[in-house]
């Protein structure tokens, strides 16, 4: 029995809210106790009260999140609200003078750039410890597999392949979790769990991410407030990590009829390791020793006191983070903030990969997530002439060969394509140099296309307008016939004019 009761708060009394409830209580033996609650939901307040008597615990009740931290009984608290709350409820909790060490639900935030905000404010309090509720790396059999490819016996890992088949998304308050712009998408909201893992397996970081999935059985005929809703029911997502692994994620939400809900396969260069939940089996053998030196174990941790809605996994985690506030700064948190981060960038990519039906880099991911970033440089990119892909290649690619029909190109109309292009990519260097990496290139480029090409110059897409502008673009002196061509154009142009 610890020698001081740690206090716990809840935000957030909800499903989950209540599921911390439960697996709090089960840990008082070892000195905690929930001592005030605060949701603006008065149902869930209610239940949370009927619950809390049933332990003998007393609770304070409050509407809002600031009166909960305004009221300093709290040495630890769980945030469990939903998804779109998280950012602005933790900023608070950082924020205020008395220290609060923190359990927040995953996702950390809905996006990347929240995310990035709450990591960089935490590192100005050190006095807070702030756990990311992951909670899936602590599964018996998940744990158990962990192990087996940390302790070497699967080799250097190679793949990693996880299938989550379950039942839909449950009904929250109010829907919330319909719509992707309060869960952050299905990827971000459900799957920054085996993302998460992935990561864990591999032992390295996301560098990108290629997903295809759709909303194809669930919540179709559902309106709320006349609105459909639009988190996507199944999905494969890939994942490719700096390390040279890969990561490959199956997902169906309507595939209740599982045997098991989480299927996980971990392929190492001399071996082979799967977990399977509920059923709690981990099976692993070598490439050496073949189907005859499988090894099956029953996955089973005795500390667990409650399963819960996780397998025990919730009870564990709580467990450990207990003993990292117990430890008063001399243990960091299992799952912190920058494990939090990365779930949330891989899955906003994999989202952003469905919508876009391309690979996505972390990079592209987390820039986009930078709202001021972005802007800046959308606003740049809007001065680019659509066509500007097609000219870099004309200049940065030479065909293999030369083909009989390039050969039989005229000479003028060659002439005409290279000036046009070159108009083209004058436009287009005219908007780089907002980017400031690579201002001296652009220098040296417009200076050598201003020796031949009219200042004023500009791209046009109107067919007339661009081939006056290649006839008109190109210096006086650069080319005798030229000059000749276009003082015939302006004479009979003006013989027009005047009659």
């Amino acid at each position: 029995m610890a020698d001081k009761v740690v206090k716990y708060g809840i935000i957030g009394v909800g499903m989950m809210g209540r599921e911390h409830l439960i697996n709090l209580h089960h840990l008082r033996s070892e000195g905690v106790a929930v001592v005030a609650i605060a949701d603006p939901h008065l149902p869930s307040q209610q239940e949370a009260e009927i619950l809390s008597h049933s332990f003998d615990w007393s609770l304070e009740v409050f509407s809002s999140h600031k009166e909960l931290l305004d009221s300093t009984l709290c040495d630890v608290l769980v945030v469990s609200t939903p998804n779109m709350t998280h950012f602005e409820i933790l900023m608070d909790i950082i924020s205020h003078p008395k220290p609060h060490h923190v359990l927040v639900e995953k996702p950390l935030c809905t996006t990347v750039a929240d995310c990035r905000k709450v990591v960089d404010a935490a590192r100005n309090r050190p006095d807070i410890l702030i756990q990311v509720g992951l909670e899936y790396r602590y599964m018996p059999p998940v744990a158990k597999l962990i192990e087996v490819v940390k302790g070497g016996s699967l080799g250097q890992v190679k793949m990693v392949a996880i299938r989550e088949h379950r039942f839909p998304f449950l009904v929250k308050v109010d829907n919330w979790n319909r719509f992707n712009c309060n869960t952050g998408g299905t990827l971000v909201e459900k799957c920054c769990h085996f993302f998460d893992l992935m990561r864990l397996f591999a032992g390295a970081d996301p560098v990108r991410v290629m997903a295809s999935g759709a909303i194809d059985v669930n919540h179709k005929d559902e309106t709320y407030d006349g609105k459909v809703p639009d988190i996507i029911d199944n999905a494969y997502v890939i994942v490719e990590f700096e390390n040279g692994s890969r990561g490959m994620l199956d997902l169906c939400m309507f595939a209740e009829g599982s045997k098991n809900e989480q299927e996980i396969c971990v392929v190492g260069d001399i071996g082979k390791g799967e977990a399977f939940v509920p059923e709690s089996i981990v099976r692993w053998g070598t490439r050496v020793e073949g189907r005859d030196g499988i090894k099956t174990l029953k996955a089973e941790d005795d500390r667990i006191k409650y399963d819960g809605l996780h397998h025990g996994s919730s009870y564990l985690e709580h467990l450990q983070f207990l003993f990292a506030v117990r430890a008063k700064g001399a243990q960091a948190p299992a799952v912190d903030l920058h494990d939090g981060l990365i779930s949330v960038a891989i899955g906003v990519a994999a989202q952003l990969s469905i919508e876009k039906g391309r690979f996505v880099t972390i990079e592209e991911d987390e820039l986009m997530s930078n709202e001021q970033l972005f802007f800046g440089l959308s606003q740049a990119l809007c001065k680019f002439p659509k066509e500007t892909d097609k000219v870099l290649c004309h200049f940065c690619f030479k065909q293999k060969k030369v083909t009989n029909g390039v050969l039989a190109i005229d000479h003028s109309i060659k002439s005409q394509i290279l000036i046009s292009s070159i108009i083209l990519l004058k436009t287009a260097l005219d908007a780089v140099p907002l980017f400031s990496k690579y201002a001296m290139m652009v220098r040296h480029c417009c200076f050598r296309i201003g020796e031949l090409i009219h200042e004023d110059v500009l791209h046009a897409r109107v067919p007339f307008v661009a081939r006056t502008q290649q006839c008109f673009a190109v210096k006086a002196g650069i080319d005798g016939l030229l000059d000749i061509a276009r003082r015939s154009f302006c004479d009979t142009s003006e013989g027009f004019s005047t009659r």
